[in-house]
């Protein structure tokens, strides 16, 4: 309803949930993808995940818009 997706690896502890929740959680890395199309978005974020895991980031933050500047107010992202 709101937009917000959490997720959690089956095999992190449920207090990593909690961590992530508070108002302003530690992230170790932070991918933007304002402005980017969409034919753009899947590649980019897999390449940045894994790159990710390779340096050892475990808690990872994806931004994204919510159409609000996007043409008829229709966020491309939001499927």
């Amino acid at each position: 309803e709101d937009g917000f997706v959490e997720g959690l690896r089956t095999d992190a502890p449920i207090e990593a949930l909690g961590a992530l929740r508070v108002k302003e959680p530690r992230v170790d890395a932070t991918l933007d993808l304002h402005g980017l199309r969409e034919a753009d978005v899947e590649d980019r974020a897999a390449r940045w995940i894994r790159e990710q895991h390779r340096r050892g980031a475990r808690r990872l933050l994806i931004v994204h818009g919510k159409g609000l500047h996007s043409p008829d107010g229709v966020a491309v992202l939001r499927e």
